[in-house]
């Protein structure tokens, strides 16, 4: 869901558990069927166990890193900013990782994202 940009809500609409019911059968009665908050504490938990091997790849960087931001307004009118690193990896791979999406005040201008970063 969250690598789609699809909101959280949608895995609460009849539909999705019919699609969910569909592929196992016996997700519904084994109370399984996710809600937003449940994926919102999943994504939490992966964001802190991922964190430390974040740092770790970006400690192992001999050359440049490079941060680019990519921000936009999320359906519910919130402002976001996207912010990644770029790097080569130790044999030379291009890699891009997010390393935050910090929300911004105002509009997308370059004050605004500076705030949002620092």
């Amino acid at each position: 869901m969250a690598y789609a940009n699809i909101s959280f809500r949608q895995v609460e609409l009849p539909q999705f558990h019919e699609l969910l019911q569909e592929a196992y059968a016996e997700i519904g009665t084994a109370g399984c069927l996710p809600t937003a908050h449940t994926l919102v504490s999943w994504i939490k938990r992966d964001f802190h166990h991922y964190k430390a091997v974040v740092v770790e790849q970006l400690q192992e960087v001999e050359g440049h890193i490079h941060f680019t931001f990519d921000l936009w307004t999320a359906g519910n009118l919130l402002n976001l900013n996207g912010v990644f690193a770029h790097f080569l990896d130790p044999i030379g791979k291009k890699k891009k990782i997010l390393l935050s999406i910090p929300s911004i005040n105002g509009r997308h201008m370059g004050e605004a994202i500076a705030d949002g970063v620092v």
